[in-house]
């Protein structure tokens, strides 16, 4: 019996063993935790960059004809297509530009709270309205038919228009209203004399926005939930139409905006736009990287050091502005 109790003792584990078994276990179990919470948001951030990877290459291809847009089918009567040479960073400024009848204007770092510094780009064209015609066009021959090779804002080819609830701008070359017709819209499908040039303005009794803004605004209290994706005080790429209608939101996670005006402006109009935007193209990462904050329109804001868990990107492109060549 004596000899039993002797071998029990001598095969056990002592307090001590096991309190060193549970210490290493609890080492091991963390190392392993610490791991698989590092892969699981390191997935995260992959996936999120996955998907922004696909929404930039959207957003680069609505900007370009957003933007190359500016001029559309604007009457002379409307616009003296001329620079807006006082616009500023307040809320009010869209009806001032509106009243400017000028044609485009940009305001330089503006500041918005628990938000990135940004350009202000405020343009007219009649191609970012609602209308699924938006962005027709025709060409009136001098005995009166419409030829157009021009697609809408959906990438649709502009057929005839058939609706006689429709109303069109009718312009001569020189963007002044066709002189044998009045100052005002017209029903797309009147018997024309050419030659001139037809814009589609809007269907029914609306009245379309003619004024936009591109800008960055922060995230509301609302929007925590998605705000949780980006990285502190980056922002929204925001579409502002006319002054009294809500700005609606293109894109998230943007750190920075800019514009920069290229070309001969001895007529007071630019040539083409150089577009610049830090975006956000991943979740937050486990280490620490370098955020890119040069552009060919200046150099960005790093706003906050949390941005260094996030891989970024600039985009950058040189749009031309076609509706403004051979203005004078």
């Amino acid at each position: 019996m004596c000899l039993f109790i002797k071998n029990m003792k001598n095969n056990g584990y002592t307090l001590i063993e096991i309190l060193l078994v549970m210490l290493l276990l609890g080492i091991l179990s963390g190392i392993i935790f610490s791991t698989y919470r590092n892969f699981i948001q390191e997935y995260k951030s992959q996936s999120i960059g996955v998907r922004k990877e696909m929404e930039l290459l959207s957003l680069q291809i609505y900007l370009r004809k957003l933007i190359q847009s500016i001029g559309f089918g604007i009457p002379r009567e409307i616009s003296n297509y001329q620079i807006w040479s006082s616009p500023n960073c307040t809320d009010s400024n869209l009806s001032k530009f509106k009243n400017s009848r000028t044609i485009i204007g940009l305001a330089n770092d503006c500041s918005i709270s628990n938000g990135p510094k940004h350009d202000r780009l405020y343009f007219r064209s009649l191609f970012a309205t609602g209308a699924k015609e938006a962005g027709c066009w025709w060409v009136i021959l001098p005995d009166g038919e419409k030829k157009s090779m021009a697609v809408n804002k959906y990438g649709f080819t502009c057929n005839a228009i058939y609706e006689n609830d429709t109303l069109c701008y009718y312009l001569d070359e020189n963007r002044n209203y066709h002189k044998d017709y009045l100052d005002q819209p017209l029903n797309c499908t009147s018997n024309l004399k050419g030659p001139g040039f037809l814009f589609f303005y809007t269907k029914g009794n609306e009245t379309p926005p003619e004024v936009f803004r591109l800008h960055l605004s922060a995230f509301d209290d609302n929007e925590i939930a998605q705000k949780q994706a980006c990285a502190p005080k980056s922002g929204k790429l925001m579409l502002q139409r006319e002054w009294n209608i809500q700005a609606q939101p293109i894109f998230d996670c943007v750190g920075g905006l800019k514009f920069d005006f290229i070309g001969n402006t001895t007529n007071n109009l630019p040539s083409a736009i150089q577009v610049c935007l830090l975006v956000q193209v991943s979740g937050r990462m486990s280490t620490k990287r370098e955020v890119p904050l040069n552009s060919q329109c200046g150099p960005f804001q790093e706003e906050d050091p949390e941005w260094k868990y996030y891989r970024w990107r600039v985009i950058e492109e040189r749009i031309s502005l076609e509706n403004l060549r051979g203005i004078k």
